[in-house]
């Protein structure tokens, strides 16, 4: 009977525990950055975020429970490239075909002057060349990404949304990305597109001349590198990783509350 009733009791405890627990995942939330540049100077060529960069985290995030807003450097709808409209692409079908919500928050984005960091707990910067000049052009998402990282929250960028990392600093004021693992669009995949002489910079040069430690697969390939809570993909194709990694980092960090 003793037996019984210390058990009873361990149950009850757990019960009275587990909607906190709950709660405590249910109330991440997310923000997801694009750029506003819809197109590449002189050439007219779209610089709009690539709709995979996107989708897929909101996916993640999504089905993780998360509240997720969507935020870009000068607010309202946001530019997407055209040619990263992958009809054949399951998630970006459903996208186009009924994803209301995400639609909504693509067309009426946070402006970037009002994004208040202590919200949130994810800060997740999507690829796009449109990124290469409005990401390291506006010291606010800088600061928000380093706020975020500072309070134990995740930083993950894929393409050439790591361009933040140059404007990201520690609380030291040292640059987040030095002597880091990471990965972003390479000079390489740059070249392969044709816009290699359009860039205002190198992203991958300029971070590995900046200290951090750069990792890369063949142009196109998945890669994802995780560094505790800095988590980056290469390029479209490692969005799918990406989002899986932050989902998965913060499970961990909310464990170990």
């Amino acid at each position: 009977m003793v037996l019984l009733r210390t058990v009873s009791l361990l149950f009850a405890a757990l019960l009275a525990i587990a909607p906190g627990m709950r709660a405590t995942a249910q109330g991440t939330r997310a923000l997801i950055v694009v750029t506003s540049r819809a197109s590449i100077n002189g050439s007219g060529a779209s610089a709009g975020s690539r709709l995979m960069d996107i989708v897929h985290p909101f996916d993640a995030f999504t089905h993780a429970g998360w509240k997720v807003d969507i935020a870009s450097p000068r607010g309202g709808e946001a530019p997407v490239n055209p040619a990263s409209v992958d009809t054949t692409e399951p998630r970006i079908r459903k996208y186009l075909h009924g994803d209301t919500l995400l639609a909504h928050l693509l067309k009426h984005t946070i402006p970037s002057a009002d994004i208040r960091p202590d919200l949130y707990d994810v800060i997740y910067f999507a690829g796009g060349h449109g990124a290469l000049w409005d990401f390291l052009e506006d010291q606010s998402l800088g600061r928000a990404a380093g706020r975020i990282f500072g309070k134990r929250g995740i930083l993950a960028t894929v393409g050439e949304g790591a361009a933040v990392l140059l404007n990201t600093t520690r609380g030291d004021g040292t640059p987040l990305y030095s002597n880091a693992r990471l990965t972003c669009s390479t000079d390489e995949e740059l070249e392969a597109q044709g816009v290699l002489r359009e860039m205002p910079y190198l992203l991958e040069s300029s971070l590995r001349n900046g200290g951090a430690i750069h990792f890369k697969t063949p142009p196109f390939s998945p890669n994802t590198v995780v560094e505790h809570r800095l988590i980056t993909g290469q390029n479209s194709a490692s969005s799918p990783g990406v989002a899986q990694a932050v989902v998965a980092k913060r499970k961990e960090l909310l464990s170990e509350k």
